[in-house]
């Protein structure tokens, strides 16, 4: 299974990605091929995607449920 990490910078320790790497094995149940995008545009944090599931940890993610939340 394939995995995509996007981060709005490179990742300054290695440790953490395969920490994280091996969390979302745990979670998916599977073995993942981890590709790495660096995206500015997060502005800081992480999305994920496996599969048809995304994971969005980035601020981006967080700023644009907030202007949702707001405009409701």
């Amino acid at each position: 299974m394939s995995s995509r990490r996007k981060s709005p910078l490179p990742s300054p320790r290695r440790c953490n990605a395969d920490l994280l790497k091996a969390d979302l094995e745990a979670r998916f149940k599977a073995k993942l091929n981890v590709q790495v995008h660096i995206d500015p545009a997060l502005i800081g944090g992480v999305r994920i995607a496996v599969g048809d599931e995304v994971i969005d940890a980035s601020v981006r993610g967080k700023l644009a449920n907030m202007a949702a939340a707001l405009k409701n």
